[in-house]
């Protein structure tokens, strides 16, 4: 059971219909050509402001989307809806921080060569064990005994101890800060600066509540519960959640959310690989560099 829910609820901001708001100077991209990797209308309008150029991914979206996208923004006149062209971009970014997860980090560090000119950058946003766990990971850890006391005693015999959700299960779908050094280097990049960032995620209420609970419902799947039960599991955990969120006058949630904000050059245009552990690369490399 927990395990699908840890699932779920760590890839939760999949979805391309949210809003990144970094209180902090935002990256500026003056005279530079940009590619948006996330496909995120709102980070591409926001990037638009100072980029020369910029193209947002429309990898996997609907032709109803990118069209409905192209006409919204028909005014900006740097801001193009698209697939990513090769060895164009002087900078990609990537502001959704599920994206660099680790299962796929490597992958899309290496995908990034394809597209970044040698020596374009990176602006990612990065989550990590020091981050974890979220507002939802939470939200679960407390209704958890609930969920366990409505199961059968045949369910609860099933479920070893060691397999009991903990704030440890959750962190362990995500690197510690030592991987993620070891994967930017493998990838082929060296880290000009990293910061931890406090960030807020917005979405319309009735958004996030459809997914919230299909996140819980796809949790509990399998422990026979009846439907009286999962309505008022999926309520509370709605609950939960909206407690440490903030709505603005739009019936939008504001989910704050933490992560770090690596800005990183594609030094090499390919995977680096690492002849032995024994030399390891220069300490100075650091997720800490300001």
């Amino acid at each position: 059971m927990n395990k699908y829910l840890i699932l779920a609820i760590s890839t939760i901001f999949t979805i391309h219909s949210m809003e990144y708001v970094n209180h902090e100077p935002q990256d500026t991209f003056t005279n530079l050509t940009v590619l948006d990797y996330d496909g995120n209308e709102y980070n591409a309008r926001h990037i638009a402001q100072t980029a020369k150029m910029v193209h947002s991914d429309t990898t996997g979206n609907s032709l109803t989307e990118i069209t409905a996208n192209q006409k919204k923004y028909a005014h900006i006149n740097n801001l193009i809806f698209t697939t990513p062209q090769p060895d164009l971009y002087d900078v990609v970014t990537i502001y959704n921080p599920n994206i660099l997860n680790k299962k796929r980090m490597i992958y899309r560090l290496c995908d990034m060569h394809k597209h970044l000119k040698l020596n374009g950058e990176l602006h990612a946003l990065i989550q990590t064990q020091t981050h974890y766990p979220s507002i939802f990971g939470a939200a679960f850890l407390t209704l958890y005994p609930q969920i366990y006391q409505s199961l059968s005693s045949e369910k609860q015999q099933q479920i070893k101890p060691k397999n009991h959700p903990s704030v440890i299960s959750f962190q362990s779908k995500y690197f510690t800060d030592e991987e993620v050094k070891d994967e930017i280097w493998s990838g082929g990049y060296d880290v000009i600066s990293s910061k931890e960032i406090v960030y807020e995620i917005i979405m319309h209420a009735a958004e996030i509540k459809k997914l919230l609970k299909a996140t819980i419902l796809t949790g509990i799947e399998g422990c026979e519960l009846s439907e009286e039960t999962k309505k008022l599991l999926y309520k509370q955990f709605i609950s939960l959640v909206f407690n440490q969120c903030k709505r603005n006058n739009e019936d939008q949630v504001i989910i704050p959310s933490k992560a770090t904000k690596i800005h990183l050059r594609n030094v090499t245009g390919c995977l680096r690989l690492r002849l032995s552990r024994l030399y390891p690369y220069s300490a100075s490399f650091s997720l800490d560099k300001k």
